[in-house]
């Protein structure tokens, strides 16, 4: 965890455009303060049932493409608590 050490953040801070004309609009982006690592980008997901694979496959490639972020999925268990991982 990097609690305490976030400079900034931004909710949906730009859309990129993947291979095909898809557009992917990242959940949020944030900076940590200096030394503390680069920009990451956060994905947040719900219950996310329908949909489910084309969310992940656009937030695959994305991370394949721009490697210059530090790319983060947050999910919704079943058990509704919350749990994440590091692309």
């Amino acid at each position: 965890m990097k609690a305490g050490l976030i400079k900034a953040w931004w909710h949906e801070p730009f859309s990129l455009w993947l291979p095909g004309k898809v557009r992917y609009k990242p959940d949020f982006m944030i900076e940590y303060q200096p030394g503390e690592g680069s920009l990451e980008i956060v994905e947040v997901k719900g219950c996310w049932i329908k949909n489910r694979r084309d969310g992940m496959t656009r937030l695959k490639v994305a991370a394949a493409l721009f490697p210059c972020f530090v790319w983060r999925l947050v999910y919704r268990t079943n058990g509704g608590g919350w749990n994440g991982e590091y692309l």
